[in-house]
């Protein structure tokens, strides 16, 4: 059970507890940081919409950004890494393993239950279609949002591949399970922005290049960024453009930024993170106050 929603999202807290063999009747004591970004509130949700107080982040830029814009106490901050890169650990992925890869998988940005992509990726899907031959074949991963909107049928027009990582929500514990079974033959990576995708598949090893045009949402407001934010994302969309492919940077250099945004460095052993996530558990009563809320809901 869980008593933030959040953690649920791509099987995270799942993933930490088959990692680490944290108790799975016992709720993860922190709001998982939900993914890789370059907004400066990338805490936002987590801090005013989850129940808990302490907060498992990636990196230094997300502890530098949340002190800074959210004011949340450097103690409430616990630098962690990504549990992706917590999943390759305890699958023992190697991403030297497989020098045979070949074709692209494209993660192009999705909807949202409460903000859904009405041009339904027509021209994206003919502009990635039309890519040079070094880059096929290529699939298109379509989000589960997308997948209920019938979104996927613009890419199988475009006779593009298309799969799916998780079939019923990004609820499902086995996402991202999936989603390195799909990628990890895969020599490149592209989406039409940068995204935690992106970082998990240059992670594994691939190449990433951004392309094709941006969809248009039914809340456009929803995605608006301030300004500093937006530069910096705009930074790393021209930094990865397929622009600048010619005279890109090396895999070996995509996989240190990769690290660096997925806090590599930060990532624990079993036993350690184990200990770790016990002693916040203990010392943390109200948990045990709010806990029984969560599992009357966990059963309806």
């Amino acid at each position: 059970m869980e008593i933030c929603n959040v953690n649920r999202f791509y099987g995270h807290s799942h993933i930490i507890k088959e990692y680490c063999g944290y108790s799975q009747k016992e709720p993860i004591p922190l709001a998982i940081h939900h993914g890789v970004s370059r907004n400066q509130l990338t805490l936002q949700h987590e801090h005013f919409s989850e129940p808990l107080f302490d907060y498992w982040i990636f990196s230094d830029y997300i502890k530098s950004n949340a002190i800074k814009h959210l004011g949340i106490s450097a103690d409430s901050l616990h630098l962690l890494g990504s549990p992706f890169a917590y999943l390759t650990r305890l699958l023992k992925f190697d991403e030297n393993t497989n020098q045979e890869r070949h074709g692209t998988i494209a993660f192009p940005e999705h909807s949202l239950p409460s903000n859904v992509i009405t041009d339904k990726y027509k021209k994206y899907a003919e502009e990635i279609a039309a890519l040079p031959s070094k880059y096929h074949p290529i699939t298109v991963s379509v989000h589960p949002h997308d997948i209920k909107l019938n979104h996927h049928r613009t890419f199988l027009d475009c006779g593009l591949e298309v799969i799916t990582c998780g079939d019923s929500s990004p609820f499902q514990i086995n996402y991202l399970h999936n989603f390195i079974h799909f990628s990890k033959n895969k020599k490149y990576v592209t989406a039409n922005s940068w995204s935690s995708a992106c970082c998990y598949c240059m992670y594994l090893g691939l190449k990433l290049f951004i392309t094709g045009s941006k969809p248009t949402y039914s809340n456009m407001k929803e995605y608006e960024m301030d300004d500093t934010s937006q530069r910096e994302l705009q930074n790393i969309c021209n930094q990865f453009s397929i622009d600048a492919l010619p005279g890109f940077m090396s895999n070996d250099e995509q996989l240190k930024f990769a690290q660096q945004n997925l806090g590599h460095d930060h990532l624990l052993p079993p036993g350690a993170l184990l200990e770790y996530l016990n002693e916040i558990r203990s010392s943390r009563l109200y948990i045990d106050t709010i806990k029984p809320i969560f599992e009357i809901h966990s059963k309806h």
